[in-house]
């Protein structure tokens, strides 16, 4: 017991202690989502399955990020890219912040902005869940 508190008879101590928060799994029989034709999907659209994987979705250093200096001039491609990542996100959590900070730069993409979504690319080709 913590902090001098204790144990009385008669007193139920998972309901008196209970965690705030209780888990609970949900099985859906017969039910498995995959995705995996869907990401080879995008990474045929995007012309990058021959492409190097990579081990984490963002890299460290994204300071030229913000720079506006090389904007790209067909926003197009930027955008279905984004919006196919967007998606994912569902079923992929562990790309969700990398692809909400690409998707503020969406009106005016950069060449790092499209090399950083290539990158996420790369990232889900190495683990295709």
């Amino acid at each position: 017991m913590a902090k001098g508190y204790t144990q009385h008879e008669g007193i139920d101590y998972m309901e008196t202690y209970s965690p705030v928060a209780r888990l609970t799994m949900i099985f859906l029989k017969g039910t498995h989502i995959c995705q995996h034709k869907y990401i080879l999907e995008i990474l045929a659209d995007a012309g990058m399955l021959s492409a190097k994987p990579a081990a984490t979705p963002m890299v460290q250093n994204y300071e030229k990020l913000f720079d506006k200096d090389t904007t790209i001039h067909d926003i197009s491609v930027y955008k279905r890219i984004i919006g196919r990542l967007f998606y994912l996100v569902n079923t992929r959590p562990d790309i969700s912040f990398f692809v909400q900070f690409l998707n503020q730069f969406v009106q005016a993409p950069t060449k790092a902005h499209h090399q950083a979504a290539q990158r996420i690319l790369r990232y889900i080709k190495a683990s295709p869940r």
